[in-house]
């Protein structure tokens, strides 16, 4: 029995009185803190906890494959411990176990997951930790580079995924973060991975081979061996997984490519604002030569510097259920299409709804959601001439699912997710007919798609309602019953007790 030094969630500043026991549970190689269990040595919780200690102030840690959480929680207490209380954890795992694991009482009654969830609740360090729901490839293929300041792989240790996740999650790094992992035995999987990745790119790895530990590892990274790789990295072989598009701008360009055009295509942006802030994914087509249409209702004068093309039609016009249809026609916009955005802050499922019943049909529909309402809810802002076109108090948009159910009738399914780019919380969609061009990933299902995803700022908050741990329930009935609440007071809050009408239901 070891003893190693944890914080409590309860007071920061009393974190060295605390002495939590780790206990290795009897003919395995998996230790126990207070109930959390987890393929640990005492050595890989204090390095962990140490990796927390000395993260950046306001940083961010990710770890592949977090099964109970207790290396998530290690790192977490050392958050607390240095009072780095806006740090951020994300830990990516399906939480269904490998072939090796499947005859776990815990996987067979798929209940890892929400162990995980319990766990890291009682031991307080909920509030820095984001599960995502996914596997590391598909985590990867959507989050921003240079993000994260430390990566730690822990996943399959068999070489061609260990190897896969590195490459995948090496851009992800910060210009001085680091790259950490697990299990690098002598024969090993992840040994050959890391030679391998040494051999093609140059850099260099450590192995802790310390009794206490059990083959922790790190890259060697530092201004030289970053230049060096920076020229070769793009040559590495990542097996057979292809290269899928991150941006919307990218999906519109592989199917155009299906389709053997060589001319741009035309594109609808409703909400331009000035037509390139705030991310906006329709600018990059507008940049390649696209033609269309950016209507937003106050059409600030840099638009026309912004979207210098005659061809895309400027229109400065409050949208609205009554004349979407016909602003499309105005302005020369066909049936089938390229590309619609919708991004009004407000009753965008209606506007969509409105346009693919009067028989419009984008082949890539990118719109706004509500990221803070979790599936299987179903919620929208109904039009109301007064509503009032804003994130603020967090009713706005319609949620996730909602989305999927407008859509489904006329045959779109979600092809990309992204809650992570600045000022984004967007869903892209495909035609169904075009899933062949992409990965299953655009197939998986509206709940793990969703959870892949990091909970980020909340807006009900605005309004002293914490939404973050309505993402972590399954009681649907009785957490429908309190979002309706919050959104009343959101809805009043926001427009001084004007009912504007909103759907809500499972």
């Amino acid at each position: 029995m070891a003893q190693f030094v944890f914080a409590t969630a309860a007071n920061a500043r009393s974190w060295l009185d605390r002495i939590l026991e780790i206990q290795k549970v009897a003919d395995t190689t998996i230790s126990e803190v207070e109930g959390v269990r987890g393929y640990m040595k005492l050595g890989d919780l204090q390095f962990l906890f140490n990796v927390g200690l000395t993260l950046p102030l306001n940083g961010t840690y990710l770890e592949i494959v977090s099964w109970a959480g207790l290396s998530a929680i290690a790192v977490a207490n050392g958050l607390l411990a240095n009072v780095n209380l806006k740090a951020r954890i994300y830990c990516v795992d399906t939480w269904l176990g490998s072939i090796e694991h499947q005859g776990l009482t815990e996987i067979r009654n798929n209940a890892l997951y929400h162990m995980f969830l319990e766990n890291i609740r009682k031991t307080g360090m909920d509030g820095f930790i984001t599960p995502i729901r996914a596997t590391s490839l598909e985590a990867a293929a959507t989050w921003e580079d240079a993000s994260l300041d430390v990566i730690f792989i822990d996943g399959d240790h068999s070489f061609q995924p260990c190897f896969d996740d590195i490459v995948h999650w090496f851009p992800k790094l910060k210009p001085e973060g680091r790259m950490i992992g697990h299990d690098a035995t002598p024969q090993g999987g992840v040994r050959k991975a890391l030679a391998t990745f040494k051999e093609k790119t140059g850099i260099d790895f450590v192995i802790d081979e310390r009794n206490g530990t059990h083959y922790l590892w790190e890259l060697v990274l530092n201004k030289e061996s970053r230049k060096n790789s920076s020229r070769v990295f793009s040559s590495v072989a990542v097996g057979s997984h292809q290269k899928e598009p991150t941006v919307p701008a990218d999906v519109v360009e592989r199917i155009q490519q299906a389709h053997q055009r060589s001319t741009p295509g035309f594109a609808v942006n409703i909400g331009s604002g000035d037509g390139k802030s705030h991310n906006d994914p329709t600018y990059p087509l507008f940049q390649r030569g696209f033609s269309g249409i950016a209507v937003d209702a106050s059409l600030p004068d840099a638009i026309f510097d912004t979207l210098p093309n005659p061809l895309v039609h400027k229109v400065q016009r409050q949208i609205t259920p009554d004349n979407c249809v016909a602003v499309l026609h105005e302005h020369g916009c066909p049936a089938d299409f390229d590309y619609l955005k919708i991004d009004i802050d407000g009753y965008d499922a209606v506007i969509l709804q409105k346009l693919l019943n009067s028989g419009f049909r984008p082949n890539v529909i990118t719109m706004e959601v509500n990221p803070e309402i979790p599936p299987p809810v179903k919620f929208s802002v109904l039009y109301h001439p007064k509503y009032k076109p804003t994130g603020k108090t967090g009713f706005y948009g319609c949620s996730f699912s909602y989305l999927l159910h407008v859509v489904k009738e006329y045959d779109y399914v979600p092809c990309l997710i992204d809650f992570a780019t600045a000022f984004t919380h967007d869903v892209t969609l495909i035609k169904k007919e075009y899933l062949p061009l992409f990965s299953s990933s655009a197939t998986i299902s509206e709940h793990e798609l969703f959870y892949s995803h990091p909970y980020r700022h909340s807006h009900f908050r605005e309004i002293g309602i914490d939404s973050r741990n309505w993402r972590h329930r399954n009681d649907h009935a009785q957490l429908l019953g309190e979002i309706w609440l919050a959104l009343i007071h959101a809805n009043f809050s926001k427009h001084n007790h004007l009912e504007v009408p909103f759907a809500l239901f499972l």
